[in-house]
């Protein structure tokens, strides 16, 4: 780009150096739409990986991204996540799971809602940075570590 924002990071994602000083709620923004996108890329190249007939059909796809795409699994996730996180990561979580916020959750209780809006604004801020190996290497990670199991019958995590 000629105005300057990259970073010579490399990697997909704009490489914006700006992305330090975006608010929590743009990351989260674009880390929700990153995110799926991500998980399901990875789900995809996992059945095909497997080998064995290849990928199920669209139903069975869904019902296994669904869950981890949802407030209460992002929120699984970051807790599996948040000892692999370095500093200024974690910082980035911190930002935005504290935003102040006028939403509220409508299928997620609060703290799972609050985890899941960090998750997201660490994958904008990673995304945007032209970090995408990392990213992907996190996202690896967690999802190997990743509990399936559904959430309480309060919707905590």
């Amino acid at each position: 780009m000629s105005d300057g924002r990259r970073d010579g990071a490399g990697g997909a994602g704009p490489g914006w150096e700006a992305a330090d000083a975006l608010a929590p709620a743009v990351l989260a923004y674009v880390g929700d739409a990153a995110f799926g996108l991500l998980v399901r890329t990875l789900v995809l190249e996992r059945c095909l990986a497997d080998g064995g007939g290849g990928c199920p059909g669209l139903a069975e796809l869904h019902r296994e991204v669904a869950p981890l795409v949802s407030a209460e699994g992002q929120a699984r996730l970051l807790l599996a996540l948040w000892p692999a996180l370095l500093p200024h990561e974690q910082e980035v979580v911190r930002r935005a799971r504290n935003a102040k916020t006028r939403h509220r959750p409508r299928r997620a209780g609060y703290l799972a809602y609050r985890r899941s809006t960090g998750l997201e604004a660490l994958v904008g801020y990673l995304y945007l940075k032209g970090q995408t190996d990392r990213l992907v290497h996190l996202l690896e990670w967690g999802l190997a570590q990743h509990p399936h199991e559904t959430p309480g019958a309060d919707g905590t995590v």
